[in-house]
């Protein structure tokens, strides 16, 4: 199953990641600040505010920008004025298993990006087809659970 995530994130400010939801207006899905515990109990080296698309990681790329827009130009000054202070932009992870996956966006959807000043980030990932039954689950093919 292919798995994407689309959100709006906000780098580059120092110290609470509260000062970017006080900006903005709204609550992040996920928010850290330099120096808090990361994967594996390893600080993090960079704060990170975060509100992913409310459509959920099945959703294809242009059904989480459709639902992801909305939010962010209903407070289009704050999100321009992260932006200006911040490194800020619309980020797209996306775990394909199809052969030769793609997604487009339309020139109103690229213009409303536009319109609100952000960058679009996308890290496309090709991880093919499962060769093997479990392959993906955890568990080595032959081994007991």
């Amino acid at each position: 199953m292919n798995k994407i995530h689309v959100s709006f994130a906000v780098l580059g400010f120092s110290g609470s990641p509260q000062a970017v939801t006080d900006l903005l207006g709204i609550a992040p899905t996920e928010a850290w600040a330099t120096g808090d515990p990361g994967l594996r109990g390893h600080p993090r080296r960079f704060a990170r505010w975060n509100l992913a698309s409310p459509a959920g990681e099945t959703a294809t790329v242009e059904d989480q920008l459709t639902a992801l827009l909305p939010l962010l130009e209903a407070r289009a000054a704050a999100v321009a004025e992260a932006a200006r202070r911040f490194e800020a932009g619309i980020h797209c992870a996306a775990y394909f298993r199809d052969v030769n996956p793609g997604f487009h966006l339309d020139a109103a959807m690229v213009a409303r990006v536009a319109a609100l000043g952000l960058s679009l980030d996308f890290d496309l990932y090709c991880l093919g087809a499962p060769d093997e039954p479990g392959e993906g689950t955890g568990t080595a093919p032959g081994a007991t659970p």
